[in-house]
């Protein structure tokens, strides 16, 4: 087959997978994959000096396949005896703070692999995050793809299933590091996902680690420090809190919701309940947990917080930035939510309230008492991979192993100073090189130990160069109350942050894994959003009391109908026992 046949054949699946194109699993909402691990990434547009007029001109992909032969290096930190090109699309976010001259097509990323390996990274197009997947999905039906690419979950099955990826499994062998290797290793499960009998497609971009999968519960600073319930020990002190913010401080709401219903889903396991991850039931098959009855348990409080006016009447209608602003004005002081909350309001609440408005995290309680645990999906949100016909397939593990070593272990080993680092992982360079980027899933384990231990102490001893710059964005907080660290040092800056809190949690136990842990099968992705829509939909109008409760169990047979029950079929065949 020819690849502009093999691209047809991929744009008919690809109409039926648009609408769940990017999403890793029908359901959710809360994102424990990629960036959203770590920091909330703000979208830039689709420019960049240097390489925008590029992302509107055709390139031939197979250019760079036209040199002359050139020898494979025997290992990773070998270079090229001539130089090769290798070209890639990218995503561009708006917090990147490229030196004077530079750009996405040109700058310190570009210029080590040059100077190393050898190698020309040319950039054919850029887009922000939120068309980056429409506009790959135009390259792939020209038949336009670059050398190397980033493909999200969905891309990738369907680019396996169409027959145009590289097998780069001799070319992993020969030019990964062997600290990409024991990653690889670490996360068997995950890269066995990469691989078609027992060849590699692929380099799973890997995750930040199971502490930045758990949510918490954002409580308003300056209200509980002032509160006579003070910081809360169980469910009940919520509610507590709740209704004292607003006596007390002027509070509209207790909760924030929107019509996406993400607070709603972030609180589920305050009821033992996991409404948008696949678990097994009391009988061992895979269901989707808004099926269970936990999740009809949590829809009746929060209908009942709702009749005593702790939730926005018009909620249902609303999207997360007026959800954000209500919280932003002062409406509201409790606030389900990710480990990295606290960059999303925490500025503004400082500048319009006062340095202690910011939100702190708080463990979630059950309200039966009993220990919280979350079900987190399958982490992994995306995979690096080389057209099928590129002629250096292993050029991929051979610049992902150069920046997993100088982002992460060549501090460590001693073979370089972390100031040399920072460059690389301040001011958001660490995602320029996104082909070539990958996360540390032990990573943040051990920068919030070493970030917290150093302000604690003053000794900075770090492992690794993100460390050293965690290090110094809290302090811009601790020193100066410069509100460009107080997101970090919320998340990781003393023992009060999410991710101490998140290391004793995962150490308790408090994370359990989905049992559909991996890629959704084609008969989920084909339904896309129409089962969540079907959902939150049946949400709203029983927690707006225009349903009774007992509404659940014809909510539930409306989802099977409209796809769930094939749904369901397909992620039993696929991962069930």
């Amino acid at each position: 087959m020819t690849l502009k046949s093999k691209c047809a054949a991929f744009l008919i699946v690809l109409i039926f997978a648009l609408s769940a194109c990017g999403q890793s699993n029908t359901g959710s909402s809360s994102t424990q994959s990629g960036d959203s691990g770590t920091t909330p990434q703000t979208e830039a547009s689709d420019t960049s000096s240097g390489a925008s007029d590029a992302a509107d001109t055709p390139t031939d992909a197979s250019d760079s396949s036209s040199e002359a032969a050139v020898t494979v290096p025997k290992d990773w930190k070998e270079p090229y005896a001539e130089p090769i090109t290798v070209t890639i699309c990218n995503v561009q976010y708006a917090a990147m703070r490229f030196a004077p001259g530079e750009d996405a097509a040109n700058n310190l990323w570009t210029k080590r692999f040059k100077e190393l390996y050898n190698v020309d990274v040319v950039v054919v197009w850029t887009a922000d995050s939120a068309d980056y997947d429409q506009k790959l999905n135009l390259a792939i039906a020209a038949a336009d793809i670059p050398d190397s690419f980033l493909a999200n979950n969905n891309h990738f099955k369907q680019l396996k299933d169409a027959e145009m990826l590289q097998d780069i499994t001799d070319a992993f062998e020969s030019n990964a590091s062997p600290q990409l290797k024991e990653m690889m290793d670490d996360d068997k499960e995950i890269f066995d996902t990469a691989k078609i009998n027992g060849r590699v497609y692929g380099i799973p971009g890997l995750h930040y680690g199971y502490i930045t999968m758990l949510d918490l519960m954002w409580i308003r600073n300056d209200w509980v420090a002032q509160s006579s319930t003070g910081e809360p020990k169980s469910f009940q002190d919520y509610e507590a809190l709740m209704a004292e913010f607003k006596d007390k401080f002027g509070a509209e709401y207790g909760l924030p919701l929107d019509r996406r219903m993400d607070p709603f889903l972030l609180s589920a396991p305050m009821w033992h309940a996991s409404p948008n991850r696949w678990v097994k039931d009391s009988s061992g098959q895979i269901v989707y947990g808004a099926t269970l009855p936990e999740t009809k348990t949590a829809l009746a409080k929060w209908a009942d917080w709702y009749s005593q006016g702790y939730i926005r009447p018009d909620f249902a209608t609303i999207d997360d930035i007026a959800r954000n602003q209500d919280i932003v004005n002062g409406k509201i002081g409790l606030h389900p939510g990710q480990n990295w909350l606290g960059w999303v309001n925490g500025v503004e609440l400082v500048q319009n309230h006062g340095n202690e408005a910011y939100f702190r995290s708080f463990t979630m309680f059950a309200e039966d008492g009993k220990q919280v645990k979350q079900v987190v999906e399958f982490p992994n949100g995306w995979y690096t991979v080389v057209r099928k016909g590129y002629e250096h397939p292993e050029v991929l593990p051979k610049l992902v192993s150069d920046y997993a070593y100088i982002t992460g272990a060549a501090v460590s080993l001693g073979d370089v100073d972390v100031e040399d680092v920072l460059p690389f992982t301040t001011n958001d360079m660490h995602h320029v090189p996104r082909p070539f980027y990958i996360t540390f899933p032990k990573g943040h384990d051990v920068d919030t130990v070493e970030v917290t231990t150093a302000i604690e102490t003053g000794v900075e001893k770090f492992s690794a160069g993100w460390g050293a710059g965690f290090y110094a964005e809290s302090k811009k907080w601790v020193d100066e109350k410069d509100t460009v660290g107080l997101g970090r040092w919320l998340q990781m800056g003393s023992r009060d942050s999410s991710l101490w809190k998140n290391v004793q949690r995962v150490e308790a136990g408090e994370c359990v894994r989905s049992d559909m842990w991996g890629m959704p099968p084609d008969t989920l992705l084909e339904y896309g959003e129409v089962l969540n829509d079907v959902l939150f939909e049946g949400y709203a109008r029983i927690i707006m009391g225009s349903e009774p409760i007992d509404y659940f169990e014809t909510l539930i047979d409306n989802w099977r109908a409209a796809g769930g029950d094939a749904a369901t079929a397909a992620v039993n065949e696929v991962y069930g026992s």
